[in-house]
């Protein structure tokens, strides 16, 4: 067929022909550089929020661990204020502040108080007992400091790192005074401030 022979003798040039090879690599690569950049930007940016959270909950315990003074609920407010400030996230970050005791006749942690903000439910003697494997050794009587954390990270991009919570523990000793009280928790307290 006389017809079809032109056809032929342009497909057989075409598959023969080198030129403009790069550009058909070039129209192949794009979408994987595009799409490997662009998870890279993901994973930077929750690595970038994880490290800006850690650092957040690292200020609070320190805070906490310097503080001669009773705490109370404005107090537990203005940390809660202070790590929004830090994260500037446009999430709502949670936040648990606790003070556990270590008993050296039990070998056990003992709930002290523990305040929440931002929907995190404050600690419980159950919920002590969950976590009481991730706390350090202590000597008894010794209280530490629990700030736990949480915030949720919403990925930039679809590509790489996916949505997720950012959650922080971090316990820390006091380091000017034997213990750290909050108004509302102290024994004997009457209930007014």
């Amino acid at each position: 067929m006389q017809i079809f022979h032109p056809l032929q003798r342009a497909l057989s040039r075409f598959r023969r022909g080198e030129a403009g090879g790069l550009s058909i690599e070039s129209i192949l690569t794009l979408p994987t550089l595009a799409w490997a950049l662009l998870a890279c930007f993901s994973y930077f940016d929750g690595l970038r929020q994880y490290n800006i959270n850690i650092k957040a909950a690292h200020t609070m315990g320190d805070l906490l661990s310097r503080e001669t003074q009773v705490v109370d609920d404005d107090y537990i407010d203005g940390m809660h204020d202070v790590l929004k400030f830090l994260t500037r996230s446009a999430a709502e970050p949670r936040m648990r502040i606790s003070v556990v005791a270590y008993d050296g006749d039990d070998d056990s942690f003992e709930l002290i108080w523990s305040e929440a903000r931002g929907g995190q439910a404050a600690l419980t003697e159950a919920g002590l007992k969950s976590i009481e494997g991730r706390l350090p050794m202590a000597f008894g009587g010794s209280q530490l400091i629990v700030v736990e954390t949480s915030i949720d990270h919403k990925a930039p991009f679809v590509f790489g790192l996916s949505d997720r919570t950012l959650d922080n523990f971090l316990v820390t000793r006091l380091r000017f005074v034997p213990q750290l009280n909050h108004e509302d928790h102290m024994e004997g307290n009457t209930g007014t401030s």
